[in-house]
């Protein structure tokens, strides 16, 4: 798929406006003469707008070179610009692609993707060269008919002026010659808009929620589980169109995030609700977890590799295409899930938790203040108790449990940071501290064993390095062993300090 990132701006025409003289609003900026064309889309859906409330387009183009374009709205800058990311594929329109849906799939979810409008426009567009001849900008100006069948339902006009390169001084310098000859404001609400009518710009199903010192325990959990499920729809497209390192690692991240809340709060989540939830999660967490680790190990390697003399670089690069294998195996089985009923089903649950957690009590309309930060304190105890039981020469094991007690006690103290502020925060960052040491730990720990295996099956000069790898693993792993506790103490000081207040 191509990827293309617009800066542009829309204005509201009357029948009669002219264009004004374009050539000369940049240095050396010509106008070409302009080019008629006819523009036909078909817009898909699902049938409550989903995609459209959410500010995404899902549309077909028929005639010559049909092509599939998926784009998500941004935000207006202070500029007044609107900045658009597109992704396009050719394809019949007999049907939407299964490729191109995945890239909506966590906005329309279970919902079927149909025919929701149909536009046809014609286009007189006039392009801006710089000195150099090349495309600076484009000026349309856009004759748009609705169509119910082979009537027309509505018409409108309107022009756009979108910038080629990042030259926001160019389109705003176009923006003024238009405004000087009689377009309104710029508009930002798109075409398609127009022909859906005002419920395509309602409320999308999933928003963020905002709660303060004085929220009720339910808002204060709705706005926990919105953050991350946000965070999971921003990444989920990302995964898909590129795999992209950064977009499983937030995934991951907000999945772990979810489960954390739903077993710190259980107490007063529903008793079937919550565990049914948390389960799913820990199935998608998996798939994702398996390309995270491998991108992990394959960091760590190639740094560790750029450090050895080159003739073991080079011999170490077989490791690294051993990474890779891995790594490709599992995102091919991620986007398996990805694609699955099971998750689109997930997603559902998800937003719907986002507006109504099924909480057991009347708790929920209580003072978050009152009630959360009794239970932070239970996942904080248990990484308190964890390392009181660690002797003292810990198994790699013991460390791990260690973390991951230091994970959720750090998600917990997120939560409540809302509600009590810095002292929660300040435990967060100790907490994050600690996770971050035996995070290392444990990625030496994985990597040292991963080297091993890989050790007895390739080649004399590739086992060579990798034996050079092992023994920087077991010197990480010790030098985190000797400096995690520091850490910790941080832990307990910022933890006493939260509790005493």
């Amino acid at each position: 798929m191509a990827d293309t990132t617009e800066h542009a701006l829309t204005f509201a025409v009357w029948p009669g406006f002219e264009l004004p003289e374009l050539a000369g609003a940049g240095d050396g900026v010509v106008a070409a003469p302009p080019v008629q064309q006819r523009l036909e889309w078909t817009y898909y859906d699902t049938p409550d707008l989903r995609l459209a409330r959410a500010g995404v387009t899902l549309r077909h183009r028929a005639g010559n070179g049909e092509v599939w374009t998926v784009k998500a709205r941004g935000r207006l800058s202070r500029a007044g610009v609107l900045e658009w990311s597109g992704l396009g594929q050719p394809g019949s329109g007999a049907a939407v692609p299964a490729e191109v849906a995945g890239l909506v799939r966590v906005y329309a979810r279970t919902a079927p993707l149909v025919p929701v409008a149909h536009l046809v426009t014609i286009r007189h567009a006039t392009e801006l060269h710089d000195a150099d001849g090349r495309t600076v900008a484009e000026v349309n100006d856009d004759e748009v008919s609705i169509m119910d069948g082979t009537h027309v339902a509505a018409r409108f006009r309107e022009v756009e002026a979108k910038a080629r390169i990042d030259d926001r001084r160019l389109l705003r310098r176009v923006a003024e010659r238009l405004r000087s000859a009689g377009a309104g404001d710029p508009d930002p609400v798109p075409k398609v808009m127009r022909a859906l009518g005002p419920h395509a710009l309602e409320a999308p199903d999933l928003v963020p929620v905002t709660a303060d010192a004085e929220s009720t325990t339910g808002r204060l959990l709705r706005a926990v589980l919105a953050a991350a499920v946000l965070r999971l729809a921003e990444h989920d497209p990302l995964i898909r169109i590129d795999g992209s390192v950064e977009a499983v690692h937030q995934a991951r991240v907000a999945t772990r995030r979810l489960r954390s809340t739903l077993r710190t709060f259980q107490p007063l989540l529903d008793s079937d609700w919550a565990p049914d939830l948390a389960a799913e999660l820990r199935w998608l967490a998996g798939a994702l977890g398996a390309v995270r680790d491998a991108d992990v190990l394959r960091e760590r390697l190639a740094r560790q590799l750029a450090e050895l003399p080159e003739e073991d670089n080079v011999a170490g690069k077989a490791l690294l295409a051993r990474v890779d294998d891995q790594r490709a195996e599992a995102y091919a089985q991620l986007l398996v899930v990805l694609d699955s009923g099971r998750y689109a089903a997930l997603l559902e649950s998800l937003v719907d938790a986002t507006r109504h957690p099924r909480l057991r009590s009347r708790k929920g309309r209580t003072l978050a203040a009152d009630i959360l930060p009794a239970m932070a304190r239970t996942p904080y105890r248990r990484y308190v108790r964890a390392v009181e039981r660690l002797g003292p020469d810990p198994a790699d094991e013991q460390l791990h449990r260690v973390r991951v007690r230091a994970k959720r006690a750090r998600y917990a103290a997120d939560v409540i940071e809302a509600v009590i502020g810095k002292p929660a925060r300040r435990l967060s960052g100790a907490l994050a501290a600690v996770q971050g040491e035996l995070g290392e730990h444990q990625d030496a720990v994985v990597a040292q064993r991963w080297l091993r295996v890989a050790a007895a099956e390739v080649p004399s000069p590739v086992a060579f390095v990798a034996g050079q790898l092992v023994i920087r693993q077991q010197s990480d792993a010790l030098a985190r062993r000797a400096t995690w506790l520091d850490a910790h103490a941080a832990v307990l000081d910022a933890g006493k300090r939260l509790w005493s207040s």
